[in-house]
């Protein structure tokens, strides 16, 4: 599995996860899954495919 396919499988989990957080989950627990939802949305956003190079023909 490409690194993209990876960061996307986990940035869905993530999302799920808050998603369907239920309504007693600790504030702190939910902030945590927010920071990691987060940066790995940040991480997939920055990721550098090799195929797909804005400067190549």
């Amino acid at each position: 599995m490409s690194t993209r396919a990876e960061l996307e499988k986990d940035v869905r989990a993530a999302g799920e996860r808050l998603d369907r957080a239920p309504a007693d989950t600790p504030p702190e627990v939910l902030q945590e899954w927010r920071k990691e939802y987060d940066e790995l949305v940040f991480q997939l956003d920055n990721l550098y495919d090799d195929q797909v190079n804005e400067f190549t023909d």
